[in-house]
C-alpha cells in the first residue's frame, strides 16, 4: 500500500502547485490567475523560480514513484503483468512531459510547446481507453471502473474537439475606463491543459479503487 502514500503526495504537491502559484501570480503581476485563460507555466514567476520549480519537481518524481510502485514493483496479481508494465511506462512518460507544460514559453519555443501538449493529450486519452481495457481483461471485472474511464474519455473528447486550436491566440477587445485594450479571452488550449491535468488525478483514483476493489475479493 505504498503507492498511497505517494500518491497523496503526487496530490498535495500538485495542490500546493495551484495554491502558490495563483498566489505568487496576483502577487507579482497585480492580477488574478484565471485557469480559461492562462497556460500552466505562466504561474511560474522569474522571482520564485527556486521555491516554484523545487514543488514541482516533488510533484513529478512523486507521481513517477507512485506510477511505478503501482504498476512495475507491485503490480496488480489480478491484470496480467504485460498490461501493468505498459501502463507504468505510459503513466511515468505522462509525468514527465508534465515538466515542459510548465517550463516552456510558448513566446520562444511555441511549436515545442504544442508538440508535448499533443503529446501529452494523446498519452491521457490511451490512458482511459487502455483503462478499460485494463480492468476488462483483469479477474475482477469492476463495472464502476468500466463506466468512470469510459466518462472520463468521452469528456475528453468531446473537450480535445469542442473547439479549434487557431483561436487561441486571438485577443478580445475590451473598453475599458474609454480606452480600447485588447486582452486574452477564454483560452482553448489553456483550458485544455488544466483539464487533463486534473483529469489524471480522477484517473489514477480509477485505478487506485479497482486495485482495491479486486484484493478485497
Amino acid at each position: 500500500m505504498s503507492y498511497l502514500i505517494a500518491y497523496g503526495i503526487y496530490l498535495l504537491a500538485y495542490i500546493f502547485i495551484i495554491i502558490l502559484g495563483c498566489t505568487f501570480f496576483h502577487s507579482y503581476k497585480k492580477e488574478k490567475y484565471h485557469f480559461f485563460k492562462y497556460f500552466p507555466y505562466e504561474m511560474e514567476i522569474e522571482e520564485t523560480f527556486p521555491y516554484f520549480r523545487i514543488l514541482l519537481a516533488l510533484f513529478i518524481v512523486s507521481g513517477i514513484f507512485f506510477h511505478a510502485d503501482f504498476f512495475l514493483l507491485e503490480p496488480s496479481i489480478h491484470v496480467p503483468n504485460f498490461l501493468s508494465y505498459f501502463f507504468g511506462i505510459l503513466c511515468i512518460l505522462g509525468d514527465i512531459l508534465i515538466f515542459p507544460l510548465f517550463i516552456y514559453r510558448p513566446s520562444s519555443f511555441l511549436k515545442g510547446h504544442i508538440v508535448i501538449t499533443s503529446f501529452f493529450l494523446s498519452l491521457h486519452l490511451l490512458m482511459n481507453l487502455g483503462g478499460i481495457f485494463y480492468i476488462v481483461r483483469s479477474d475482477t471485472l469492476f463495472i464502476g471502473g468500466i463506466i468512470l474511464f469510459s466518462l472520463v474519455l468521452l469528456i475528453e473528447l468531446i473537450f480535445l474537439f469542442m473547439k479549434d486550436l487557431s483561436t487561441w491566440t486571438k485577443l478580445e477587445e475590451k473598453n475599458i475606463d474609454g480606452k480600447i485594450s485588447y486582452v486574452r479571452g477564454n483560452n482553448v488550449l489553456a483550458i485544455r491543459e488544466w483539464f487533463f491535468l486534473s483529469m489524471m488525478f480522477i484517473t489514477d483514483i480509477g485505478f487506485i479503487v479497482f486495485r482495491i476493489i479486486s484484493e478485497l475479493h
